[in-house]
């Protein structure tokens, strides 16, 4: 097990699952209590989501200007981005409304032994 970024400028732990990497978000209880939550891996931004008992993530940077979504209003399956209100689909990161024009990258997600674990893209 390797070290990452969390959202607090903390170690998170990375793990290798099927041979790819994740990583933990923390606990399915904490992430289902706080709804949504944010990572870093490298300089890329996710959110992890609680959605009808499961989990959803998608990139944490609005694709109009880069405002942190952590920041915006959550509304069901729709996170409305801060800056200029731009609102995406939580699970298929869909733009619903502009000024956002780009969809947000989703990443895949699993619980395994009630840790949350989101898979950590190859760039």
């Amino acid at each position: 097990m390797a070290a990452g970024d969390s959202a607090d400028g903390g170690d998170t732990v990375l793990k290798e699952i099927d041979g790819r990497t994740w990583m933990s978000a923390g606990s399915a209880d904490a992430v289902r209590h706080d709804r949504m939550i944010r990572l870093r891996a490298g300089d890329r931004h996710i959110i992890v989501f609680a959605k009808y008992g499961g989990f959803c993530a998608t990139d944490g940077l609005c694709t109009h200007e880069q405002a942190p979504l952590i920041d915006g209003k959550l509304d069901g399956d729709v996170i409305e981005c801060p800056k200029h209100n731009a609102r995406f689909h939580i699970c298929s990161g869909e733009v619903l409304r502009r000024p956002a024009r780009e969809d947000l990258d989703v990443h895949e997600v699993q619980e395994l032994d009630g840790e949350v674990y989101v898979r950590i893209p190859e760039d």
